[in-house]
């Protein structure tokens, strides 16, 4: 709780010190995980993760990068716009090579 509460004062001092008002701190919602299948995806690692449409079918899928190794995983949304469910992601290659974003 002490952590929240010294997060919180951060987020609110480094906000105002930019003029912005309590009205226009946005209100986050609890955070939540998102499974591959009935399983969280853990990449065991700090991870970026992007959401884009990857396949064209109007529903968006789950990109995921590695900070420490670069590897890129995509994880295809196989449940609907507002229902998202992933599984088994998949290591993006070209030329049969994983594509590796610079790390370090």
């Amino acid at each position: 709780m002490r952590i929240k509460m010294l997060a919180l004062a951060a987020i609110t001092l480094a906000v105002t010190g930019f003029g912005i008002t309590n009205a226009q701190i946005p209100k986050l919602k609890k955070g939540f995980m998102i499974n591959d299948g009935d399983k969280p995806i853990d990449m065991k690692i700090t991870a970026a993760p992007e959401m884009v449409d990857w396949n064209n079918d109007g529903k968006l899928d789950l990109l995921v990068g590695a900070f420490i190794d670069g590897k890129i995983e995509l994880f295809i949304n196989k449940g609907t716009k507002t229902k998202p469910k992933f599984e088994g992601g998949i290591k993006i290659q070209a030329e049969g090579k994983d594509i590796r974003l610079a790390s370090g």
